[in-house]
């Protein structure tokens, strides 16, 4: 019963490496970009080197995770998303100090905060990669039959 669940655990361990990652971002969009290019550029630049970083830990990570199908991999997704609003609210409240608004701005795309696009991004790329890698492996395993 133990191995069933599994795929939940190693999931976790994925999203400590994503969470590291994206911490790293964003410390250097505040140390770097923000200085130089003002903090709404950054957040976009930022924003879009998040998905590049998601994207390859999930690709690399997928199989090893071992989600055996598209339902877990949203399970997965759903995990990472619940689990990164947690982190983000959290983290906004008790070191930034952050007050409701300027959190629920941060997910708002309607006053320019992207957050919410990163948690939907969360929520499908394990399935995304899941269906990238299977179909790669099928067409290795049609093409070697031949």
């Amino acid at each position: 019963m133990a191995g069933k669940y599994t795929f939940l655990a190693r999931s976790f361990a994925v999203w400590l490496i994503i969470i590291a990652a994206e911490t790293l971002n964003g410390a250097i969009r505040e140390i770097f970009v923000a200085p130089v290019v003002g903090i709404h550029l950054a957040k976009q630049i930022s924003f879009v080197s998040a998905i590049v970083l998601i994207t390859v830990i999930t690709l690399y990570f997928i199989r090893w995770i071992g989600a055996a199908d598209i339902q877990r991999s949203l399970v997965v997704g759903l995990m990472w998303a619940v689990l990164t609003f947690a982190f983000e609210v959290t983290l906004s409240m008790a070191l930034a100090g952050l007050k409701w608004e300027q959190i629920i701005a941060d997910f708002n795309p309607l006053s320019g905060g992207l957050m919410s696009y990163g948690l939907a991004y969360l929520l499908v790329i394990p399935a995304i990669t899941f269906g990238i890698q299977a179909e790669f492996h099928s067409a290795i395993r049609r093409r070697s039959k031949t």
